[in-house]
């Protein structure tokens, strides 16, 4: 991947801070992940995915990442735990052999204390807020089958809270 000023900008790499504005490229996840790993800082004006994150599927690296998780969100007050999604924008996920380990693997994660707490939020209700999934339903017509499919995920994250 070739790095461009903005994208090391975006990390804070060039300041000392790992994330000092709003990441929205797909990439940047991956490096959040390895800085959350190597103990770096985060900063809380950044939403955080994650959907493929082959450290979660081994168990002791897990462990490592719901123990980091937890000290984030407890060092930001909880305010990380409304920063936090499952999902992935990486198209090629389903080519991966046995790719619904992912999820099982973060539903395991969230299942129990410390992050079951957060569960909630990171796998609907942070999701339907960023997205702005209300805004988006509304300009859909009301026959449209993806407003239907994206009112019933509003609905099952409304129940959720």
């Amino acid at each position: 991947m070739v790095w461009t000023q903005s994208k090391v900008g975006a990390l804070g790499l060039d300041s000392g801070s790992l994330m000092d504005r709003k990441a929205a490229e797909a990439h940047l996840d991956e490096l959040w992940q390895r800085h959350v790993a190597e103990g770096r800082k985060v900063q809380l004006n950044t939403d955080l995915e994650f959907g493929f994150h082959p450290d979660i599927l081994d168990p002791k690296k897990r462990n490592a990442f719901i123990s980091r998780m937890a000290q984030e969100i407890d060092r930001s007050q909880g305010r990380l735990a409304n920063r936090i999604v499952y999902g992935t924008d990486w198209h090629m996920i389903e080519r991966l052999r046995d790719h619904q380990r992912y999820f099982e693997a973060f539903a395991q994660a969230f299942s129990k204390p410390p992050l079951a707490q957060y569960s909630e939020r990171f796998f609907y209700k942070n999701a339907v807020e960023y997205l702005n999934l209300p805004q988006f339903a509304a300009r859909r017509s009301e026959g449209d089958p993806v407003r239907k499919h994206v009112e019933k995920v509003i609905r099952t994250a409304a129940k959720k809270r």
